[in-house]
């Protein structure tokens, strides 16, 4: 583990308040629609989690108090404290870039290496707090982050520590929460995030939200910036650069980084949610921020940068509340409910039970505009290819291993859809990559491509071959804008964009490498070139299989 800055990670969080707090939300699986063949739906749990989708496809549920939940396709596993997690109650489900699993629970943080499930309890020397755990208040984890620079976070009932891979830290905060400020504890954490810049925010239990950018800290409050309540329990920075902050009881605050404004504040004070609890908020792929209520009459709200659109009962969704939103590798939308788990199909949700474990059809048939002919299987057949072993001639500097590309076959028509948009997959000898280090990796390689071609002097005026800026937007997710010279038909300046996942090669053929799968176009994301994209990253490595 390295020694900071932050992270913005493929994370699944339910955070869920503890049981007086959600039992009110909503009727579970009896009020549902029948489920199959006019069975009555079997939910998975009674207050399950939205998945978080794991690197080999399984999909795990977080409880509140029945455990976590694994569903590989065919049949669903649970595993509970039996099995070596810290409690059965689960708020968070993290994936490294090694596949290896960290589950927040309210018994301490538990590490699935894919065989074995180990709670760990080494922590620096410190006073424990006896609290609503047997553990103290340093063991109930309310979240859990591995940040860009591959260390590890977790909020707890007693504050924040980190991780160093053999003992945790304390973590120390600037403020904190004062009497009838706080709902839990004055040092609790509800949630650690990662912004696009590299600085760490931490939403307190009644002391505002805390700014950490490596040097100096800046705490936000009621009173001294406009933040809708003080007991923060999500924060967000969606595509756009604003922030969202859901809270326990004041709705959902907006900054864009000179005001906040407050929304979806409810209209009548309850004694269990004040005027609106939000714990979960997401961006979709088409730039929607949804936001989950978490309480009773729940649903959710999608904001489309203008105004806010309810979803609830008629579409299919319940009235239970929301704790939970989270989006699988896909792009398909799964809502943790008080009354079941659901994912969203563009137009209804569809309630996803023990007995009728329906998944989500692809994006693009599940999408009512998608001319017919795109929901066809994409074949890339025809795709040109070559293979090439790193490092390349024009670029020595790169890590040993191979690269297999596909090319769209209008990659070189500056009048196709498919100008410039190729797939490659690399493998290289050398430890799992963080942002920076894919910034390097492509800067490396396209300048030593682009200085190949022989158009110095194209090159010059752009102010160098490649520019690249690498932004994490996943535990093993990355996206980059490029901009280079078009060195083989215009030569001009061409904006790329490039969509890059990583992981560990799991076949026999080598030990420890790393695959970088890389998706690059000019085209934005909603363009059906990326669907071909994908199909093209599959037929590369099952070609390498």
């Amino acid at each position: 583990m390295s020694s900071r800055t932050l992270c913005r990670i493929i994370r699944f969080h339910f955070a869920a308040f503890a049981l007086p707090f959600t039992v009110a939300l909503s009727p579970c699986a009896a009020a549902q629609e029948d489920g199959d063949g006019g069975q009555a739906p079997v939910q998975l749990a009674q207050y399950p989690g939205a998945p978080y989708e794991d690197q080999h496809g399984n999909l795990w549920f977080g409880t509140v108090l029945e455990g976590l939940i694994r569903y590989d396709g065919n049949e669903f596993v649970t595993f509970t404290k039996k099995d070596g997690l810290g409690s059965n109650m689960i708020r968070g489900i993290i994936e490294d870039e090694d596949g290896t699993l960290w589950i927040a629970t309210g018994g301490g943080l538990t590490k699935y290496d894919g065989v074995a499930f180990t709670t760990l309890t080494n922590y620096e020397p410190i006073t424990v707090t006896q609290g609503w755990t047997e553990h103290g208040n340093h063991r109930d984890l309310w979240d859990v982050l591995v940040d860009s620079h591959g260390e590890l976070w977790i909020a707890t009932m007693d504050g924040v520590f980190q991780y160093d891979g053999e003992i945790f830290t304390r973590f120390e905060m600037p403020v904190v929460a004062v009497d009838r400020k706080w709902l839990f504890t004055p040092r609790k954490v509800s949630c650690v995030f990662e912004d696009q810049g590299g600085d760490l925010w931490f939403g307190t239990d009644g002391a505002g939200a805390v700014r950490w950018d490596g040097k100096t800290m800046v705490v936000y409050t009621m009173k001294t910036h406009g933040l809708s309540s003080d007991n923060v329990s999500k924060i967000f920075q969606d595509s756009r650069g604003d922030y969202w902050f859901g809270t326990a009881n004041g709705g959902v605050s907006h900054f864009d980084g000179n005001t906040f404004t407050t929304h979806l504040r409810s209209k009548e004070f309850s004694k269990h949610s004040g005027w609106g609890r939000y714990f979960a908020i997401h961006e979709d792929r088409q730039g929607g921020v949804w936001f989950g209520a978490a309480y009773e009459g729940g649903g959710a709200y999608r904001y489309d940068g203008e105004s806010f659109e309810y979803f609830t009962g008629n579409p299919g969704l319940g009235a239970g509340g929301v704790p939970s939103i989270r989006e699988d590798r896909s792009g398909n939308l799964w809502f943790g409910t008080t009354g079941g788990v659901y994912h969203y199909n563009g137009e209804r949700f569809v309630n996803f039970t023990m007995n009728n474990p329906q998944l989500p059809a692809p994006i693009n048939e599940a999408d009512p505009t998608t001319d017919a002919h795109e929901s066809d299987p994409v074949s890339v057949d025809d795709w040109p290819s070559e293979t090439i072993m790193l490092p390349p001639g024009f670029a020595p500097e790169m890590p040993t291993g191979k690269e297999m590309l596909l090319f769209a076959p209008g990659w070189r028509d500056s009048d196709a859809d498919e100008f410039w948009s190729y797939a490659f997959v690399m493998w290289i000898d050398e430890p799992a990559p963080d942002a920076a280090r894919i910034d390097e990796l492509l800067e490396t390689y396209y300048d030593g491509l682009m200085s190949a071609l022989g158009i110095e002097e194209d090159i010059e005026k752009n102010n160098g071959p490649a520019q690249v800026e690498v932004v994490r937007t996943g535990s093993n997710k990355f996206e980059a804008t490029i901009r280079l010279i078009d060195g083989f038909t215009t030569l001009k300046p061409l904006d790329l964009h490039a969509m890059i996942e990583t992981g560990i090669e799991t076949g026999n053929k080598t030990e420890n490498r790393v695959i970088l799968r890389v998706k690059v176009s000019p085209q934005p994301k909603e363009h059906k070139i990326w669907r071909s994209l994908e199909s093209a990253i599959e037929a590369i490595e099952s070609t390498d299989n």
